[in-house]
């Protein structure tokens, strides 16, 4: 059976990287849609807190999670459900899942349910395009991404068996807050200096907070499956990118291919519905190309008192992570960072209760609770100092 490789990023930390670089790769199908397992609800379904249902049922929950994403240019992609899409023939795409389905039997269960997700994704490719189904017939993995899967951890994909394989890809923090800055400027449309504007203090806790779960959640997800989990540094994907990605070779148990070391961007690519391959600097649209750095970006992006407040949050941990880690000794960073703030996680009362949640397997609640710090386009207006 086909393995799949889940792609677990938080927003804002290179996702769209790591998927550019593994596109091309023989042994490697990117999925073109995207399936929400984690953002759309039942959160983490089907793979989490998955119950018996009928093979028609299953279609129609999986279908309301699957999107794609039509646009040229990353900032005016609109994201469409499948059923939307006029792109797509639903009748036929139904019909080419259900018949994949009849195949399999008439009920998912936990059992199979992993064999009915990937007749599933099967059913569309084969629709797209013999070229596609080619390419996937080929290949050794099919790849998944969907921002903040991280947070249910490998635990809720033990019906995958040994058939998945999961890479987290973890940025600077402060660059990810710079990050989240340039987004939700861009939702406001303004087009200047971004350190003109001045982030919240919450709003920085908020995403901060995030970003450390984001660290300590790929610690316990490593050491729940080790052999199974890859975590990367994003600013090594781009400074010691072969080293980065012979890692990723090693654990995946394929051959090394130079395709890996090139960033794939297209226009017209199937791969264009996902979104992750057009891809730009949010600062460069935000500074109306006056700069585009996608390292260290926090330089040209935050202003003295959002550098000043993160520095406060800060002292509120016993040990940060260095900003230049080499990719080896990576994990070890994030292990240490775990270790060495064990008090500090325990006197942090929305991680130590994440901690605890996750030990009781509750990730849905993590998600609802993780989601609820996010600023986005909604509320964008209400993240700045007026």
């Amino acid at each position: 059976m086909k393995k799949s490789i889940f792609i677990n990023a938080m927003s804002r930390n290179g996702s769209s990287l790591i998927f550019q670089l593994l596109a091309g790769h023989k042994s490697i199908f990117l999925y073109p849609p995207r399936v929400e397992v984690a953002c759309s609800k039942p959160r983490g379904w089907p793979f989490f807190g998955f119950e018996k249902v009928n093979a028609y049922e299953f279609w129609e929950v999986l279908s309301k999670k699957h999107f794609t994403f039509v646009g040229d240019k990353w900032y005016n992609l609109q994201r469409k459900n499948i059923l939307d899409d006029e792109n797509i023939d639903y009748f036929k795409l139904k019909n080419n899942v259900l018949d994949l389905f009849q195949k399999i039997g008439t009920n998912v269960t936990k059992d199979n349910l992993y064999k009915f997700f990937n007749a599933y994704c099967e059913g569309f490719i084969n629709l797209y395009s013999q070229s596609c189904s080619e390419q996937y017939c080929n290949s050794k993995y099919i790849v998944y991404q969907d921002d903040h899967l991280y947070n249910f951890g490998p635990q809720s994909f033990c019906n995958c068996k040994n058939n998945a394989y999961f890479i987290q890809v973890i940025r600077n923090y402060i660059d990810v807050i710079a990050s989240r800055k340039n987004m939700l400027l861009h939702h406001l449309k303004y087009i200047g200096d971004p350190k003109n504007m001045t982030l919240k203090k919450e709003v920085i806790d908020a995403e901060l907070t995030r970003c450390f779960w984001n660290i300590i959640c790929a610690h316990l997800n490593y050491e729940f499956n080790d052999q199974h989990y890859i975590v990367l540094k994003f600013e090594n994907l781009h400074n010691d990118r072969l080293n980065s990605m012979l890692h990723v070779c090693n654990k995946l148990n394929i051959e090394f291919d130079d395709i890996l070391l090139e960033e794939t961007k297209t226009k017209s690519d199937i791969l264009v519905m996902n979104g992750l391959l057009l891809t730009e600097s949010s600062l460069a649209k935000v500074s109306d190309g006056k700069s585009n750095d996608r390292i260290n970006s926090y330089n040209k992006t935050l202003n003295e008192d959002e550098i000043n407040n993160i520095k406060y949050i800060e002292k509120g941990f016993n040990y940060i992570m260095p900003l230049e880690v080499d990719e080896l000794n990576f994990y070890n960073e994030i292990e240490r960072f775990y270790k060495l703030n064990v008090h500090e996680i325990e006197n942090n009362h929305i991680l130590s209760r994440w901690v605890s949640l996750y030990n009781e397997n509750r990730f849905d609640i993590i998600m609802e609770e993780y989601s609820s710090l996010n600023y986005g386009s909604a509320n964008a207006k209400e993240a700045f100092v007026i």
